[in-house]
């Protein structure tokens, strides 16, 4: 069970940096 909830934070953390890293760019874009 605690293996299967690391891949799913994992898998979780990915989205999210994901999310931020575009988030960051769109920012960037809309700031120039």
């Amino acid at each position: 069970m605690p293996e299967e909830r690391e891949e799913f934070v994992k898998k979780i953390a990915d989205i999210f940096e994901a999310t931020v890293s575009d988030a960051v760019k769109a920012f960037e874009i809309k700031k120039n």
